[in-house]
């Protein structure tokens, strides 16, 4: 009997060994695919697979769909959501059943974003669900809050103070601030009161995102909510020429609120 018990420990500590090797190059070098952590770890891939499994199902890694790497959370360490550094692979985790469920509705994708100091940061997208042909994105890219209607909900959902602050704040950078579209204060304070009034913001006019000159997509967004404070985005995308943004939101408008309150309700319950 203690020799059998002897060598479950053993077992359970090369096991406890290999997740920790595992979250160790997550953490450090960063978010990687299987075949990367094969060769960083030298484990073998289907050891990898098993730990990677008990590790995603404990709330401690997430898999993107978009690119499909492994990213660790070791940052958050229960299962509950507060926003701010460290979470947002639990935000994904508690947002994408819904995501999902909306792209699969609706056809067209969505993606979470969440706000940084000076923009807006993409961590998950339902664009490879979608059967149309869209621009893919890139996971961790960042956004400019003043053109993108990710951006545009997010500021439209903070107190007035605090985005006319990050309009002054970020009023001289050439890539992220707003005179990138030549907005001033009163364009400015205009577009947060007609994204207010609708409910959901769309993207400034002539923007086309970060990384393509153009990427021939429209988009509209809807602010995600944790305790009366805007925690990230739904950014719903489209291709420009398909449909314009008033029959998009009156076709489409209801299954992304409905999205928005379902992930926000999963946050509700996660933090309680």
């Amino acid at each position: 009997m203690g020799q059998w018990c002897g060598a479950m420990t053993d077992l359970g500590n090369r096991s406890l060994e290999r997740g920790l090797t595992v979250l160790e190059v997550l953490t450090r070098p960063g978010p990687a695919t299987l075949a990367e952590l094969h060769r960083a770890t030298g484990l073998p891939k289907s050891s990898l697979r098993r730990l990677l499994a008990t590790l995603i199902a404990r709330g401690v890694v997430h898999r993107s769909r978009q690119d499909g790497r492994y990213r660790s959370v070791i940052a958050m360490p229960g299962p509950g959501f507060a926003p701010g550094a460290g979470q947002e692979a639990r935000f994904v985790t508690l947002a994408w059943p819904h995501m999902q469920a909306l792209t699969l509705q609706i056809g067209w994708p969505s993606d979470l974003q969440v706000p940084r100091a000076r923009a807006m940061q993409l961590i998950e997208s339902a664009r490879s669900l979608t059967p149309y042909k869209l621009w893919q994105g890139r996971i961790g890219t960042l956004i400019n809050m003043f053109g993108a209607a990710s951006g545009r909900a997010y500021l439209s959902a903070l107190p007035g103070d605090e985005a006319l602050a990050l309009f002054d704040q970020l009023a001289d950078d050439p890539v992220l601030g707003p005179g990138r579209f030549r907005l001033d204060r009163d364009s400015f304070l205009a577009m947060l009161a007609e994204a207010r009034a609708r409910g959901y913001a769309l993207r400034q006019p002539g923007y086309g995102g970060e990384i393509l000159a153009h990427d021939q997509l429209a988009a509209l967004s809807v602010p995600i909510r944790f305790r009366g404070r805007p925690a990230g985005t739904i950014n719903t995308t489209w291709l420009r020429d398909s449909l314009t943004a008033d029959r998009f939101a009156a076709r489409f408008l209801p299954a992304v609120s409905l999205c928005r309150d379902r992930i926000e309700q999963a946050l509700a319950q996660a933090a309680a």
